[in-house]
């Protein structure tokens, strides 16, 4: 997991970690599958109320980058 925080994510939240570690676990409970296998347990397992953000900043495209 540390590998995974300090290369591919650089860094985690403490509000999704529960989410990190049940992608880590099953990545690592199917990591002798074959791709075709994984996306078709993945498709099974998509259901249910879809996963939804807040609306963004309205002022986020006023602030400045720089």
């Amino acid at each position: 997991m540390k590998r995974a925080v300090l290369g591919t994510l650089h860094s985690i939240s403490e509000a999704h970690l529960s989410r990190y570690l049940a992608e880590w676990d099953f990545k690592f409970n199917t990591r002798q599958m074959k791709d075709g296998e994984r996306a078709t347990l993945i498709a099974k397992g998509i259901e249910g109320k879809p996963l939804m953000y807040r609306p963004a900043d309205e002022n986020y495209e006023k602030k400045s980058v720089c």
